[in-house]
């Protein structure tokens, strides 16, 4: 594995098996009777990508009982089969490995207020969303290649009695930015970030970019952050290992969020009620996936697009079960790329029975249209023209004890498409999960 600054080349570790995640799919629970949204706001947790937060409760300088070093180990497997459409009896295995590390800066290095984070993974496994072929793809722990590598390295540091943070080095933005975390016990990617910013190549997983990342806590539920991070995260031409490459032609892509978030006051990890608006733009124009100039080179656009975010509770129950709504929309740029809009919605039951208060059930749909200029393109060039894609999917994750959890799950993905022959996918399948921390 090498980090490589331009036509330098640094070895740092070697490939070897291991990787982070702080996970953990929390209690969810089911409901019966309403609640009202009280409680203290946190940090947003990772959805998808499951890396530790920035900031976390368990490292909060406050905490006496905070360790100094915290040392987190998990793996994801899944075992996806295809029962119908491009996919059928095809079937396909991927791993995920995570090796996390988290130092107390105030316990470990007396270093009031700062955070350390370090995040080795490694990806294995085949690859189901080729074989199914839709365009939000099907499994959120896919990558391109088997290799393992540094995927987050970053110090925070706090200030203001914690009301005002910086994060900088290598950095998933979707840690913290457009996060619904009921929506986190999903497999279909368009749940964790939606595939209109995703398809755009910002520093999400498995590649991640250096960022600096500026966070407020305006009052005790409202934040805005803000963060400016490598425009093209890793090498382009090199999808194993781990590459920094900084260039001014690359440029810097800017996101930011204002958002409300009320916490539950019962468990202060699990929010209540949340509400978020983000937009996104790269500062240096992106080359035009149709248009092109006198010379024949592609036309340079602006880049950019913007989401919205909430999730409720609907119900609570009396020992914590509950019922979680949530609704995300994104917009990304119609110009330069092929997907125009993406929504999704699902409810998940927190404890669908008083004997499983820890399983969770889910119910999601996510939803992709297609711009304009990308169907005159295909038809243009006698492709098939797809018009929307809408995924369905069901899954229930069974907590088996404290470091082990399984969860069955099925996907059915409906195209709108210019082939009526086209068939719809039915996808099934597993995934196991296990996590340890010492």
């Amino acid at each position: 594995m090498t980090f490589t600054f331009d036509a330098v080349r640094i070895p740092i570790v070697s490939a070897a098996s291991l990787a982070l995640t702080v996970l953990s799919a929390q209690a969810f629970s089911q409901s019966q009777e309403q609640d009202v949204a009280q409680g203290a706001p946190i940090v947003d947790a990772a959805a998808v990508t499951a890396a530790r937060t920035a900031g976390s409760p368990e490292f909060d300088k406050s905490n006496e009982d905070t360790p100094a070093y915290l040392l987190e180990l998990a793996y994801k497997g899944d075992y996806l089969r295809g029962t119908k459409g491009a996919a059928k009896k095809q079937d396909a295995y991927m791993g995920h490995l995570n090796l996390g590390l988290t130092v107390a800066g105030e316990k470990a290095l007396g270093l009031p207020g700062s955070t350390i984070y370090v995040n080795i993974m490694h990806n294995h496994g085949n690859q189901i969303n080729d074989l199914v072929g839709t365009e939000q793809g099907v499994d959120n722990i896919e990558t391109s290649a088997t290799s393992a590598k540094v995927y987050q390295l970053w110090w925070q540091q706090q200030f203001m009695d914690d009301k005002l943070s910086v994060l900088g080095g290598l950095y998933d933005l979707n840690t913290e930015f457009y996060v619904t975390e009921s929506a986190g016990v999903f497999i279909h990617p368009s749940m964790g970030v939606g595939t209109e910013l995703s398809q755009a190549g910002p520093s999400l997983f498995p590649t991640t970019g250096l960022g600096l990342r500026l966070r407020a806590q305006i009052n005790d539920q409202v934040y805005g952050q803000i963060a400016a991070i490598d425009a093209v995260p890793g090498n382009p031409g090199k999808d194993k290992g781990t590459h920094v490459r900084l260039s001014s032609k690359e440029g810097v892509y800017w996101i930011g969020e204002l958002g409300w978030r009320v916490g539950d006051e019962s468990n202060d990890d699990r929010a209540v009620t949340k509400v978020a608006a983000g937009a996104w733009r790269f500062g240096k124009k992106q080359d035009d996936p149709v248009l092109v100039d006198a010379n024949n080179d592609p036309l340079k656009q602006t880049r950019s697009g913007y989401y919205i975010v909430a999730e409720q509770q609907l119900l609570k129950h009396a020992d914590n079960r509950r019922v979680m709504g949530f609704v995300r929309y994104g917009v990304g740029d119609k110009d330069v790329d092929p997907i125009e809009d993406n929504l999704a919605l699902g409810v998940t039951l927190e404890g669908p029975c008083p004997a499983r208060p820890d399983d969770v059930l889910g119910l999601g749909v996510s939803r992709v249209s297609f711009s304009q200029k990308t169907q005159d393109d295909r038809t243009n060039n006698n492709e098939q023209v797809l018009k929307s894609e809408t995924a369905f999917e069901i899954t229930y994750q069974a907590k088996i004890n404290d470091w082990l959890s399984v969860q069955p799950e099925v996907q059915y993905i409906k195209t709108s498409a210019t082939n009526p022959t086209r068939d719809n996918d039915l996808v099934a399948g597993i995934r196991f999960e296990i996590n340890l921390s010492w």
